[in-house]
């Protein structure tokens, strides 16, 4: 599978530009285009991870375009999205503009806390993947506030024996395949 449109949501936060450098190697590699895309929540909280959130429109907007002229290089085709209708639930809509704007690969952080499933997932990354079709590229947040250049030469990819599942596979394959990676599969 080649991957020609890649998506990063992003909610203003450094934990979710943890993604970032990896999406814009990716996309080097790939010669694919980036959609970065931000949900306005309603009623949100006034910081996410201890960082202002994202509340409106024009905001939103120019923290976009911040991002796409400092994460990626000029020859990226980026494209920016923002939601502007306030939603209450943030992942449902991240799933269906991830279906509508046809992206082959999500790329996003995974803002891991608390619990085994919630810190290796994280409750939005975990919400995405239960409800969505579109391959999902988890990346741990960085230790550092700015997140170093990012080069795959590993893909690990957990397998349960379920067919179903498996279907991962041939993604994560063509994934390191591109990337001149080496690709680990892992069964606990």
């Amino acid at each position: 599978m080649i991957f020609r449109h890649l998506i990063v949501p992003l909610d203003g936060s450094s934990l979710a530009e943890a993604a970032l450098p990896v999406a814009a190697h990716l996309a080097q590699v790939l010669e694919a285009r980036v959609t970065l895309l931000h949900v306005i929540e309603r009623d949100a909280p006034q910081e996410i991870h201890g960082q202002r959130h994202l509340a409106d429109l024009a905001e939103a907007q120019a923290y976009l375009d911040q991002v796409a002229s400092r994460a990626f290089s000029p020859e990226i085709l980026i494209e920016r999205h923002v939601h502007a209708a306030q939603v209450s639930d943030v992942t449902e809509s991240l799933v269906e503009h991830i279906q509508e704007l046809d992206a082959d690969l999500i790329v996003m952080c995974t803002h891991g806390r608390g619990g085994l499933q919630i810190r290796l997932f994280g409750s939005i990354p975990q919400h995405v993947l239960a409800l969505g079709t579109t391959p999902v590229l988890l990346v741990h947040p960085a230790e550092k506030s700015h997140p170093a250049e990012f080069i795959c030469r590993k893909l690990l990819v957990p397998i349960d024996g379920d067919p179903d599942h498996a279907q991962g596979i041939p993604v994560a394959a063509g994934l390191a395949q591109a990337c001149h990676a080496q690709l680990h599969l892992v069964m606990v």
